[in-house]
């Protein structure tokens, strides 16, 4: 049973009987998918529509497969991310319980899990939001670096006060 999921770092991933590839190359219909294990030197080919071509049903690796478990908690992890990077004013306990609501296989999550997720929210949102002022010229120069206007196109926050030190 093949099944594409998205890695931890936005790419591409096959399940193939609970071992994880990635894209190696691709070429002329074909992609070649090398096992996530540094040291193992399995590869699976595949056509565009992700059906695999070998004739073998388990490439040899040199590992013990990965856990549904552990799979099962990468798919809601690498969704719980990229929801909290789409929808940025969303709380992360809300994302975490409709991802939990919506996956039928999230059955056997537990606290800490919930926790690493939380956690990795809050990273992910880190990278893409501008860091906290540190002093009030910061803070100025940051709202003067936004180009908020009324619907009158009048701009909201003026340079004079910041000369007015206010």
């Amino acid at each position: 049973m093949e099944n594409i999921i998205e890695s931890n770092r936005g790419k591409k991933q096959l399940i193939l009987n609970n071992f994880k590839f990635r894209i190696g190359s691709s070429n002329k219909g074909l992609i070649r998918w090398w096992c996530t294990t540094k040291n193992c030197t399995a590869k699976v080919y595949t056509d565009e529509n992700n059906i695999c071509i070998n004739n073998t049903d388990t490439p040899q690796h040199n590992h013990g497969e990965y856990s549904c478990q552990a799979l099962k908690k990468q798919v809601l992890n690498t969704a719980c991310k990229r929801k909290a990077i789409e929808n940025v004013s969303t709380r992360p306990k809300k994302i975490i319980l409709t991802e939990i609501a919506q996956n039928s296989n999230s059955s056997d999550i537990t606290i800490n899990d919930i926790n690493r997720i939380r956690k990795n929210i809050y990273e992910n949102r880190r990278k893409i939001m501008p860091p906290n002022p540190t002093n009030i010229v910061d803070a100025h120069n940051a709202l003067n670096s936004i180009d908020v206007k009324t619907k009158h196109k009048v701009k909201i926050f003026y340079w004079s006060m910041m000369k007015k030190k206010i």
